[in-house]
């Protein structure tokens, strides 16, 4: 039985471009001898004549086929050579030079031509690359780069600094109390001020792992940052929630005051000052805690909120099929109710519609209220309740879920989904319809 591994090597050297040429060139000898033995069959000859033909013929051929085989392996050689070389960034075309003209010399060209692209790109690489180390130097945190074995590749001064030494180059992981624990790099020492924060470099075919150590105390100013920054576009989200229905009904009441009924011009005054307490009480809640105000709970009739509701959106229209009351705190509803009206409202404006249903109705012991609107529906309901998330131009991203949280606060839901006809979307929000 034959060796499996002598099997594989006669294929590959069936399939090679030294058998293929040794069997072409096998053609023309093979040929000559079946004439050289014709002529001896048919002819008189002698066995020394019969040789001197052989030589004659067999002689010039093998010659000149052992000359054009030597010559293609010598060429498939240089080219594997100046390969070689460019690989090992040495980009002159010394291989090849002898060749002027014809097909090799072309290739020759194409060889040339894609080892000055090679240089170029590596000399672009060198450059990013100085610059990418240059700017790690001038860093004021300490960075350390560890090669694939674990070792000091580069460090800035910060680095230095820190860890008290001339030189960081060679020294590995452990000698800096560095360790991978489940491909997460952290320092030994327990009472370190550092917390690491690791990518990671590819340099040709290597790797390299960029260590930047970050202070636990910035750390700390970058979320007191970040926690002031939502503080702050919180409470502008609000308050110009709360101003905007103010404002227009006050130029109503100043410029309309011929169209409107003293009964409905108590009705927005009464609304005027609802709005601007809540508001005055929102923004005292937030400048001491920052979290939405403590809900104050009293049974208030659905039918009266509506009736707020719709004086604040006069383009509302209610089914309302149920008097049941709601155990709420009435203000903070109606933000909640304010911020989902203001996005059927923009929704809306984009197809040239305007008008808003509201459907309550009583479901056993939960208030369902349903509210649609006609505009394009929701692009992306994943997204919705992720904070700062909006997809209108100038949108904070807030609205949604500070409605969500009111509502939850309330011990209610609010869930969100286009329409099954795909021309708006739906609000639903379920709410105990009594006291716990």
């Amino acid at each position: 039985m034959a060796n499996p591994m002598q099997a594989l090597r006669a294929k590959q050297l069936a399939h090679s471009l030294e058998f293929k040429f040794l069997i072409l060139c096998s053609i023309p000898v093979i040929s000559l001898l079946c004439v050289m033995v014709y002529i001896v069959h048919t002819q008189s000859i002698s066995t020394l004549s019969s040789l001197s033909i052989a030589v004659v013929l067999l002689a010039p051929t093998l010659a000149a086929l052992t000359k054009c085989y030597n010559i293609v392996i010598n060429l498939l050689n240089a080219i594997s050579t100046q390969l070689d070389s460019i690989n090992g960034e040495e980009y002159n075309i010394w291989q090849l030079a002898q060749y002027k003209s014809g097909r090799v010399a072309a290739l020759k060209s194409d060889i040339k031509q894609m080892s000055k692209r090679i240089h170029k790109k590596r000399q672009e690489y060198v450059k990013n690359e100085s610059f990418v180390f240059h700017f790690i130097s001038e860093l004021s945190l300490p960075v350390v780069i560890l090669d694939a074995h674990q070792h000091v590749y580069h460090a800035n001064t910060a680095a230095h600094d820190l860890f008290k030494c001339v030189t960081l180059q060679g020294l590995h992981c452990s000698d800096l109390n560095l360790e991978n624990q489940s491909n997460r790099w952290q320092i030994k020492q327990q009472a370190s001020r550092y917390t690491l924060a690791t990518h990671h470099l590819h340099r040709g075919s290597r790797t390299y792992e960029i260590l930047v150590f970050v202070t636990l105390e910035q750390i700390l100013r970058e979320n007191e940052k970040f926690v002031w920054q939502k503080l702050i576009t919180v409470m502008n989200h609000e308050v110009r929630n709360s101003l905007t229905p103010i404002c227009s009904m006050a130029q109503s009441l100043r410029f309309d005051t011929a169209v409107i009924s003293s009964d409905m011009r108590d009705t927005m005054l009464e609304v005027i000052a609802s709005r601007a307490t809540h508001l005055q009480k929102f923004i005292s809640s937030y400048a001491s805690i920052a979290q939405l105000p403590q809900l104050s709970l009293s049974a208030q009739p659905v039918q009266q909120l509506v009736e707020h509701w719709q004086t604040l959106y006069p383009e509302l229209q209610v089914s309302l099929a149920t008097d049941s009351q709601l155990l709420c705190d009435g203000e903070q509803l109606t933000q909640a109710l304010i911020n989902l009206l203001n996005n059927a409202q923009q929704a809306n404006a984009l197809r040239g519609k305007s008008t808003i249903q509201l459907a309550i109705e009583r479901i056993k012991q939960t208030c369902v209220l349903t509210l649609e609107d006609h505009g394009c529906g929701i692009d992306n309901t994943a997204n919705l309740f992720v904070p700062f998330y909006s997809t209108k131009q100038g949108g904070t991203g807030i609205g949604l879920i500070i409605s969500r949280e009111i509502i939850r606060n309330h011990g209610g839901e609010l869930t969100l989904t286009n329409k099954p006809d795909g021309h708006g979307a739906r609000a639903v929000i379920t709410l105990p319809a009594t006291a716990k």
